[in-house]
């Protein structure tokens, strides 16, 4: 719950103990804090995807003068137990300011757990695998991931008509390029020139 004011709008029902030693040095204008934190039994939820993790063992964050390092957290959802590993941080400017860069390694990892009775422009349960890298500043977040899906998959996304298809732009598909067929793979599948 203590870093419940810097997930706002990125993870929410975050629970578990924070235990550690934490140096405070400098003026109250910009102080330098630096430390170890040890986070037992921490969990939390996604907000966006509705993807709820524990964070396994007692990983150990880093608070370094300017930026709070977070080394290979295990991650396992709480529905299904898929795993992960999380490396990186979050880089602030006196813990205003903050600039996430996170990279994921996914193992079958639970990713999307929505129904239609959101809001959202899309629903339902994605598992991936692979790697999934979380980065920029709290207000513009860009994922990028690099990742396939796994099995017992299912992704909604709505479309009603033509109007819905320009609202819905934020998801690109991208054609494997050696999977499509050229013209004269076409032609040659429908024409039989050897008769």
């Amino acid at each position: 719950a203590a870093f419940n004011p810097f997930l706002t709008g990125i993870a929410e029902n975050a629970r578990g103990y924070i235990t550690g030693d934490i140096k405070v040095r400098g003026n109250t204008g910009t102080p330098l804090v630096t430390g170890e934190l040890e986070l037992p039994n921490t969990a939390f939820t996604v907000s966006l995807l509705k993807a709820d993790y524990n964070v396994e063992g007692i990983p150990k964050v880093r608070i370094e003068k300017d930026k709070i390092v977070f080394p290979d957290l295990s991650l396992r959802d709480t529905k299904y137990s898929t795993k992960a590993v999380v490396t990186g941080g979050i880089s602030h400017k006196n813990f205003q300011n903050f600039v996430l860069d996170f990279d994921i390694k996914a193992d079958e990892l639970l990713v999307l757990n929505t129904d239609a009775t959101t809001d959202d422009p899309y629903y339902g349960t994605a598992f991936v695998s692979g790697d999934i890298g979380i980065k920029g500043p709290t207000d513009e977040i860009r994922i990028v991931a690099d990742v396939r899906t796994e099995r017992n998959t299912e992704f909604y996304l709505p479309i009603d008509g033509a109007t819905e298809v320009s609202k819905s732009s934020f998801v690109t598909f991208i054609e494997d390029p050696s999977k499509v067929d050229t013209t004269a793979e076409l032609i040659q599948r429908s024409v039989n020139l050897n008769k």
